[in-house]
């Protein structure tokens, strides 16, 4: 490339050697240097030569724009002076040359920015070659200038006014070295479209100067937008881009829609924005000429919510807030520690939910609620009195403090209705210090949590009845008897002696009518056995005496206004209470005592393997109810006497006989830990909490042969007894309150059906005689001594028995019957 320049600058010489007049005339015509730069502050890029609109032309056109032509100074030799060329086929571009992206455009009216100019070569410039013409190409996208691959194209912007210098910042490139504008490196632009001035082959240039921007305002000029990049860049390479930092984006006036590049002439000028001078001397980021940018994307926008529903949500977070003050100020609150403790029950469960309201919606109650309600309102079906379950009215509207006391007070009245029907509705002690069930009682949290999960809230607050058949079948009576008309007897029994079977009397006719029993076709007033089996079954409904006798108190039942359906409702209410006092699981093998009844059986699976006599304590001695577990079984037991029994009964006897009755009886006596011969005692001295006494084993044991423990608080147990005559009677209220059973080793065949040992009846009678023997067991017998005067057998009957201890008419005052 050296050796083409230097040649024709040789050629040119001689040319200017020969054509030197013609030279001298075409210079005086020719404007000056000043001339050329006055005429450059004026625009903001002038055509090399001028041109009438401005931009970028090839040398030879009109000069009218605001960047000239290169032009050699005043006093340059003519000779060196290129001619102008006429406009040729643009030279193809060289590749690998340092590239510098556009600024963005500005407006037409903003001052234009200092402008890197490169100075004029104090050598002649070379002419240009036919085969390397100037052109101009617009495209598109960011707008470079292409230099040609035999020298660098130079910008040359003269200052109109002193001002700060720009910098220019120079990168070599792997060709030939490129000039950049000062305001960035030289980068490579992802999709670059440019304006290319391809220059004529020239010396290499001497070391670039800064030059001063002009300060004279640039003409109004249309703005060019860039369009969007291609997805291709253009094939023709770009050798150098001028690039600054770019301004505020202002809208565009016109966009260049893509298209291949175009050849500018000077009839199609390209508006060219000026050039910012730089901050520093750091290399920037590129930046960007103003374009139409991509729509940024859409952000998500949340829709309004609804003013209802927001609303309500306010309404909402108020109602909790009014639930979490109303529950903590429950805490100060006194009462029973029962109570306390339901009260922390329900505020940690209404916590641990976040104070989200169970029963009460600000619409009104919810399904839970409504469930749960319709069991609190037939709460009769279980022999509860619904009155005592009222609850505030569940209604839409109420404010957040009236809604907060009504959930309250719901959930405190579901869980007490819930304990009521599981363990009863005061405390089993309160009928007798001798009544001394153990029961459990479910944690207020615990019926919550199982209220709020289970499917249905009523069948959940049903589950904590009993689930005792017994129970079940009362509570079937109880319906049967609540819907059964009250009839009064139209035929009236008056009273008179006994009625017995055999006998002739005016009155067996009424009996006859009132029973329903046809009379015989000789004589309605004799008393038949079809007429002594209907009393029977009578006396078995109403709790009599079984006998088909027809005394005082049978006639009384017979003559009873309201069928005693009222006084049955009420008995039948009292003996579902005690059913609560129950363990929920009785055990699979237990043993069932009922005191009123004189019977025990041992229950396995469900039903009766053994249904034997039992003598019961006396009213005075009452046998206590109570469950535990039988543990061991003693044979030839020693009879130790409770201290009761030596205070009441047997002081004053070895008084009266000087200790001849325990002789007798086969006692041993101890006075203070030391055993002494009971003649030898003054017991009229004798403290009775100092005297010891047991009855050695034998026939005329108290406690028989055998006897049963399950230990417990009031030392009762079930033994065998000395006195077997007793059985014979129907009224069997007559021990000192331990459970005498009828037949002992039949009934420890039943209770030990499944020890493992083997043990039974027989091996226990095969140790009668001799010592005091313990024979423990291997698997527990849970043994239960309860009290009911009402209850269904087998066939359906409801049976009624005496209440021997009073504790029906002390129950019906607790509950209000």
């Amino acid at each position: 490339m050296k050796a083409i320049g230097w040649s024709s600058l040789l050629l040119g010489t001689i040319l200017a050697t020969g054509l030197a007049p013609a030279t001298r005339a075409e210079e005086a015509l020719a404007p000056s240097a000043q001339d050329r730069i006055d005429a450059l502050t004026t625009g903001s890029i002038a055509p090399l030569g001028g041109a009438p609109s401005g931009g970028l032309v090839p040398p030879g056109a009109a000069a009218s724009g605001s960047l000239r032509e290169l032009t050699a100074p005043a006093g340059t030799p003519p000779a060196l002076i290129p001619p102008r060329e006429a406009p040729a086929t643009p030279a193809p571009a060289v590749s690998g040359q340092a590239e510098t992206q556009l600024p963005e455009p500005v407006r037409a009216d903003a001052a234009p920015a200092p402008v890197a100019a490169e100075p004029v070569p104090t050598a002649a410039a070379t002419p240009a070659s036919d085969s390397a013409p100037v052109t101009a190409e617009v495209a598109p996208a960011p707008i470079a200038a292409e230099a040609a691959a035999a020298a660098p194209a130079v910008a040359v912007a003269a200052p109109a006014e002193p001002a700060a210098p720009a910098v220019v910042a120079t990168e070599p490139t792997p060709v030939e070295p490129a000039v950049s504008t000062p305001a960035v490196a030289t980068t490579e632009p992802s999709a670059p479209v440019t304006d290319a001035v391809a220059s004529a082959p020239a010396a290499e240039p001497p070391p670039a100067a800064a030059a001063e921007p002009t300060a004279h305002v640039a003409p109004p000029v249309a703005e060019t937008a860039a369009a969007p990049t291609p997805s291709s860049p253009p094939t023709e390479a770009v050798a150098t881009t001028i690039a600054a930092p770019a301004p505020t984006p202002e809208p565009p006036a016109a966009v260049v829609p893509p298209a291949s590049p175009v050849e500018t002439t000077a009839s199609t000028p390209v508006a060219v924005a000026p050039v910012a001078a730089p901050p520093s001397h750091e290399p920037t980021a590129p930046a960007r000429l103003a374009a139409v940018d991509a729509p940024a994307p859409a952000t998500a926008v949340e829709a309004p919510a609804d003013p209802a529903l927001r609303t309500a949500e306010l309404a909402e977070a108020a109602a909790s807030d009014a639930l979490r003050a109303a529950l903590d100020a429950l805490h100060p609150l006194g009462g029973s520690a029962e109570e306390r403790a339901d009260r922390s029950d329900v505020a940690a469960f209404y916590q641990a939910r976040g104070h989200r309201f169970l029963f009460g919606a600000a619409t009104g109650p919810t399904p839970v609620a409504v469930a749960a309600l319709d069991r609190l309102a037939h709460a009769d079906r279980d022999g509860l009195e619904p009155n005592d379950y009222a609850t505030p009215a569940l209604v839409a509207g109420l404010a957040p403090e009236a809604r907060a006391k009504a959930e309250i007070a719901v959930a405190t009245t579901v869980v007490r209705y819930a304990r009521h029907l599981q363990t009863g509705r005061f405390a089993p002690g309160r009928v007798s210090e001798l009544v001394t069930p153990r029961t459990t009682k479910t944690s207020a949290a615990d019926v919550l949590k199982a209220v709020a999960s289970a499917a249905d809230a009523g069948a959940a607050l049903a589950a904590y009845a009993p689930p005792h058949l017994g129970y079940q079948r009362l509570k079937a009576a109880l319906a049967d008897l609540r819907g059964t008309a009250v009839r009064t007897p139209t035929v009236q029994v008056p009273i008179g002696p006994p009625l017995k079977p055999g006998q002739r009397n005016e009155r067996v006719a009424l009996l006859r009518e009132r029973l329903g029993v046809a009379p015989v076709a000789t004589d309605a007033t004799i008393f038949d056995p079809a007429l002594g089996e209907a009393v029977k079954a009578f006396q078995r409904d109403r709790g009599l005496v079984v006998n088909g006798t027809v005394g005082r108190d049978t006639v009384v039942a017979l003559n009873d206004p309201t069928g005693g359906n009222a006084d049955k409702i009420a008995d039948v209410v009292v003996n579902m209470e005690r059913w609560r006092w129950l363990p929920r699981d009785l055990g699979t093998l237990h043993v069932f005592v009922n005191i009123p009844d004189f019977h025990l059986d041992v229950m396995k699976d469900g039903r009766s393997i053994l249904h034997s006599k039992v003598i019961t304590g006396r009213p005075e001695n009452q046998t206590p109810l109570f469950s535990e577990m039988m543990q061991y079984v003693v044979v030839n037991p020693y009879w130790n006497v409770p201290i009761s029994i030596i205070r009441k009964e047997m002081l004053s006897k070895a008084q009266a006989t000087n200790g001849g009755s325990l002789t007798r009886g086969n006692y041993e006596v101890a006075v203070g830990n030391r055993t002494v011969d009971p003649a030898t005692v003054d017991w009229a001295a004798v403290p009775a909490e100092q005297v010891e006494i047991r009855q050695r084993p034998g026939d005329g044991n108290a406690l028989g042969n055998i006897k049963f423990m399950f230990p417990n608080q009031h030392s009762v147990y079930i033994h065998d007894t000395s006195s077997r005559g007793l059985f014979a009677q129907a009224y069997r209220a007559l021990s000192h309150g331990c459970v005498r059973v009828f037949e002992p080793f039949a009934f420890a065949d039943a209770v030990l059906s499944e020890e493992p040992t083997k043990l039974d009846g027989a091996r226990l009678k095969a140790m009668l005689g001799g010592g005091e023997k313990f024979v423990n067991l291997k698997r527990f017998v849970p043994v239960h001594i309860a009290y009911f005067t009402q209850w269904v057998d087998d066939d359906g009957h409801l049976q009624a028995r005496r209440d021997i201890y009073s504790h029906d008419a002390r129950m019906k005052r607790l509950l209000g019957l």
